[in-house]
């Protein structure tokens, strides 16, 4: 994996998510976890925005946070 091509697209994501209404968030398939997470999931869901802006270091934080009756729901999907 080419990081210096990654980093150039993220900073496009993470500019588009500041001009965006919408949940955005990347993954480091390679790395296992989250690479970013746009503000509006504080705004939209009331996510602690510290949680949001250090995803990377939160683990499995959104899947944490799934409720067990729509967790087989989102497996299946």
């Amino acid at each position: 994996m080419d990081y210096n091509i990654w980093n150039k697209k993220r900073k496009a994501i993470q500019e588009f998510s500041q001009i965006s209404h919408s949940c955005i968030f990347t993954v480091d398939v390679f790395k296992e976890r989250y690479d970013f997470a746009s503000e509006n999931f504080s705004h939209l869901f009331g996510y602690n925005p510290m949680w949001i802006k250090t995803i990377g270091r939160q683990g499995d934080l959104l899947e944490e946070r799934i409720h067990p009756d729509d967790r087989s729901q989102l497996i299946k999907y």
